[in-house]
């Protein structure tokens, strides 16, 4: 999914490590920040990788940082 992100969207993708509450099963977290425009294209994507991920779909009003107030580096 991270591969997705980054090809499909040129977004960024931030991984984290946890473990889920209820189960206790070791997993990685994806995070991500994705235009409204492209919300429903994402949220397509994400059901094709995966049916049973579990998404967080936020409102956020500000985001600083490489290719938002700070130009993206391309390697």
């Amino acid at each position: 999914m991270k591969d997705a992100i980054i090809s499909r969207f040129d977004r960024g993708v931030t991984l984290l490590h946890g473990k889920s509450g209820y189960l206790e099963q070791e997993m990685d977290i994806l995070l991500t920040v994705i235009s409204n425009s492209d919300l429903s294209k994402f949220e397509k994507l994400v059901h094709e990788i995966d049916a049973e991920a579990f998404v967080i779909i936020s409102h956020v009003n500000e985001v600083r940082g490489r290719g938002f107030s700070i130009g993206k580096k391309y390697l």
